[in-house]
């Protein structure tokens, strides 16, 4: 069996759809799907794990990828891409010309704002990451301190004072967050 037909038996490519020309097919088949499906992967784990570094997010971009080619639901979706990426193209250079060269004045304005509106968005979803972090550690020390009072003999350590001096500092911070998503979601 030759390499090229292990690769679309692997891949799970009807020959039918190949054009014969195995440089075409590579990019059609091969280039084209997989760069779309490691951005789509890419972005899906950039969303579910967000405090994990980029190195993990990149592994489980690929290990996802992998068992999609290995599940077999690479080969529809390389045929699916494979007919629909000129109509993207069209869409896309169409968009691109209207914002750039037929309406350059309205294209400025409409892209500070959808890149504001995308930036509140970020901002609040950072404040929102970064509340619960706060909420979280004001659980975790009010925890401790009840142990810490329930002990008579820890009454006047110093850990005690500094748990508090944590928590208070926790508590203005996290006041300070609700303050400015209310702001942000006041002119959003």
């Amino acid at each position: 069996m030759p390499v090229e037909q292990m690769i679309w038996e692997f891949l799970r490519i009807s020959p039918t759809m190949l054009s014969g020309v195995f440089l075409n097919d590579i990019v059609n088949f091969i280039l084209l799907p997989s760069a779309v499906l490691l951005v789509f992967l890419g972005m899906a784990a950039d969303m579910f794990l967000h405090n994990v570094g980029t190195k993990w997010k990149g592994l489980i971009s690929i290990v996802f990828y992998l068992v999609i080619i290995v599940q077999g639901w690479y080969g529809p979706f390389a045929m699916f891409a494979k007919s629909y990426i000129i109509l993207f193209l069209i869409a896309a250079g169409t968009l691109f010309f209207i914002t750039r060269f037929a309406m350059p004045e309205h294209g400025e304005r409409s892209g500070r704002a959808v890149g504001g509106i995308a930036g509140k968005a970020l901002r609040l979803r950072k404040l929102y990451r970064e509340k619960k972090f706060c909420e979280d550690e004001i659980r975790k020390v009010n925890d401790i301190l009840s142990e810490l009072e329930k002990n008579k003999r820890y009454q006047d350590r110093e850990d005690i004072k500094d748990y508090k001096r944590k928590k208070a500092n926790y508590e203005m911070r996290l006041k300070e967050i609700e303050l400015e998503i209310d702001r942000i979601k006041r002119f959003y």
